[in-house]
């Protein structure tokens, strides 16, 4: 039994290519339990001439340390607060990782220092470099619908303040404040601690890494300078920067130091440079995560725990890892391709041996077997089993932890826990969404209301006035969940608003403005929406609410049809269309007669009325702006397709049966029912005009988690059914009951 592990090793650096095996063995030194078994089979694999010695890093000495203790016990003064340094914890890439707690909160965070010598930079070069770490040390997200992403940003960029004295002019301080979690254990860490990483645990790692990274390089972000950029690459993707969270029982994934502003003090037109999504960052990304990937399966097989699960080999995983590990070879050309290949790969199926497979594995000549083996194979099998009793608990609890799918849902209200018992207050705009929502009488299969489905969960009635404080706009709902006054808000959000740091915030719906113009499926050749490609960019949206334009001709439409503008009267609707078409434009910035101030705003049926009637009766290609939420269902007006910034439109609306987006010659009254929201597009944020409905809550252990459990409610399966039959578009696909 003594060499069992030898036999595992032995086999598995046979397994390796050629010219990979050095560096496989050289990547094992590192375990110092490994250290005499490997110098015994360092003869049978390498020549003396072939052996490569590890490098092993420093740890920090005694001239660095003298440049960390200033940092220790100080205070930095940051823009948007003070923070104190308590401790230093580790050095990572290249800065030193400090406590800290914002002084105001008492709000733990992480403090990253980064040094810089002044004797190699010239004076102005270290005033670009300051401007640079500021401009481009962290971003903030356009479209903040998007929850998938689990990146630790940077919550304030500070430069060198120089209030250190003249102790320190040979080095100029850079501090990135990030969030507690930017100090969690890496998998580098995990794996030296031997978590035991099984296969499905190892594809569940990746699939989030994947799924991080997709959304990254398509998302629109806004650099602290003010420059938008459609999407970065992480282009410094490492074990040991990629991040372990436990939360509720599960293993997320986190992604730290990103290179454009890890690499920002060292070189800032390159660190920009090579964080734009390119072919070749991309597939630097992907090859990033292939390493990973290597480095876990490698951890698996030296586990401890490895000989007491049971599980089969994933050639299928290995394969995949495989594909992604060389960068000039990776067959998909997106982090996206990369995750949904990922998810499509074939499980191995459970296998155990035959009958007839044990018994040709048995021995055809029996040995009698005398007393003195039979007692050293009790012995042994009392130390195996007692391993097995020991560590068997733990390998299967650290296997079966994780395992589940990250978006794993839960079907029933009635199956959502520990909701709160004392009563509570919320907030929501007057005459918004979630007020509308709240009004219908006609959701599930018993024809109720979103608030009598879900009221025997909670201690009041959503729609209790007492309860409810409506407000006029999504900001005095923040400022009464800062203040007390609320225990949480649902609201409409948009990227333009931004929440404070404090708060949380769970999408539990999505929903978009839609653009409508007349439609008529008998004159459809005729018609508006097919004179117009079934398209508008919102440029053109823009320029003909703001009076610039006034024949549909000049935006691609038929000649000498006169332009009449509609806007839904809805306080988030009317936010909503400022943030997203009038913008950088107001309402109040408008009074030009034939602008906006002379568009009708109505409630979206009158408004829909309006518009066909313009059509048929006085010849007027009337435009309206409505939720979409509140269209689902009419056939007289048609919702056109919307692009942005030369992108592709999109069509909100899907053919059920083909999944297909809906045309001009789509007849609407005849297939009405058998449409439905694109949810892939409103859930990637491809759809321009996208929003969502989202719950709001303060991020304090020591107020109520009733915000967050009505999130939870209202994303179950059956929470999710509800605001679809409302008109909303659910965060997933959801099962027929």
């Amino acid at each position: 039994m003594k060499n069992i592990p030898k036999i595992l090793v032995k086999t598995y650096l046979r397994r390796q290519p050629v010219h990979l095996r050095l560096s496989r063995f050289n990547y094992l030194s590192r375990y110092g339990w490994l250290q005499n078994l490997l110098a015994d089979l360092r003869p049978e694999f390498f020549s003396d001439s072939d052996l490569v010695e590890e490098t092993i890093e420093e740890p920090v000495g005694k001239e660095s340390e003298d440049f960390l203790l200033p940092t220790i016990g100080r205070e930095i003064q940051g823009q948007q607060g003070r923070y104190k340094v308590h401790g230093y914890l580790m050095k990572r890439g290249n800065g030193h990782l400090f406590q800290g707690v914002r002084v105001s909160s008492k709000q733990p965070v992480v403090v990253k220092e980064y040094l810089l010598p002044t004797q190699l930079f010239r004076s102005d070069e270290l005033h670009q470099i300051s401007r640079a770490f500021l401009d481009f040390a962290g971003f903030r997200y356009l479209d903040e619908r998007e929850r998938d992403i689990r990146i630790i940003q940077p919550l304030e960029a500070i430069a060198d303040s120089g209030d250190l004295g003249e102790d320190d002019v040979t080095h100029r301080r850079f501090y990135l404040i990030t969030p507690e979690q930017d100090a969690a254990s890496s998998l580098a860490l995990k794996i030296r601690e031997q978590y035991f990483f099984s296969t499905s645990r190892i594809r569940t790692v990746l699939a989030q890494i994947l799924q991080t990274l997709s959304v990254l390089h398509q998302q629109k972000v806004l650099l602290p300078s003010g420059e938008m950029r459609l999407g970065l690459v992480h282009g410094n993707l490492q074990i040991e920067n990629t991040l372990c969270i436990e939360e509720n029982g599960h293993l997320f994934i986190y992604l730290s130091d990103l290179l454009l502003w890890e690499q920002v003090t060292k070189d800032p037109a390159e660190a920009l440079l090579q964080s734009t999504v390119e072919p070749r960052t991309v597939a630097r990304d992907l090859s990033a995560v292939g390493q990973i990937g290597h480095h876990l399966i490698e951890a698996r097989a030296l586990s401890q725990y490895h000989a007491l699960v049971q599980e089969l080999e994933d050639p299928f995983l290995d394969g995949f890892i495989r594909q992604l590990s060389n960068p000039d070879s990776i067959p998909f050309e997106s982090a996206d391709a990369a995750w949904q290949a990922l998810l499509a790969l074939p499980v191995p199926l459970s296998d155990s041996l035959s009958s007839s497979s044990l018994s040709q594995a048995q021995p055809k000549k029996k040995r009698r077997l005398s007393r003195r083996a039979l007692l050293g194979i009790g012995a042994a099998l009392a130390v195996l089993g007692g391993l097995v009793l020991l560590l068997g608990p733990i390998a299967r609890g650290r296997a079966e932890d994780g395992e589940d799918a990250v978006d794993a849902s839960v079907c029933c209200l009635a199956e959502v826990s520990a909701i709160p018992v004392e009563p509570f207050n919320y907030a929501a705009v007057r005459g918004g969404l979630w007020e509308s929502i709240l009004q219908r009488q006609d959701l599930g299969q018993r024809g109720q209301s979103l608030s009598s489905a879900i009221a025997p969960l909670l201690s009041n009635s959503l729609e209790d006035s007492d309860i409810l404080k409506l407000v006029t706009d999504p900001a005095e709902a923040i400022a009464q969940i800062q203040s007390g006054e609320a225990d949480f808000a649902v609201l409409s959000l948009t990227s333009a608003f931004e929440l404070p740091i404090e708060l949380g915030v769970q999408t539990i719906a999505y929903d978009g403005l839609a653009a409508v113009v007349p439609f008529s499926y008998a004159r459809r050749e005729k018609g508006l929406p097919s004179a117009l490609d079934g398209t508008l960019p919102v440029e053109a949206l823009r320029d003909i609410y703001l009076g610039s334009v006034d024949d549909w001709r000049e935006v691609g439409g038929p000649r000498g049809l006169e332009t009449s503008v509609y806007l839904a009267d809805n306080p988030d609707i009317v936010a909503i269309f400022e943030q997203q078409i009038l913008y950088p434009a107001t309402l109040a910035d408008i009074s030009e007669p034939g602008s906006l101030l002379g568009a009708f705003r109505l409630p979206t049926l009158e408004m829909l009325r309006t518009i066909i009637r313009d059509f048929e009766l006085r010849q007027v290609g009337s435009l309206g702006i409505a939720p979409l939420s509140q269209i689902m269902g009419q056939c007289s007006v048609y919702p056109l397709a919307i692009s942005e910034d030369n992108q592709t439109a999109v069509q909100p609306w899907e053919i059920v049966r083909t999944g297909k987006a809906i045309q001009p010659t789509t007849n609407l009254c005849d297939r009405k029912g058998l449409y439905q929201p694109d949810i892939s597009a409103f859930k990637s944020g491809n759809y321009p005009l996208t929003y969502s409905l989202a719950v709001v809550y303060p991020q304090d252990n020591s107020r109520s988690p009733i915000g967050q459990k009505l999130a939870e409610l209202l994303t179950t399966d059956e929470g999710q059914r509800l605001l679809s039959e409302a008109g909303f578009v659910p965060i997933r696909e959801i099962a027929t009951p």
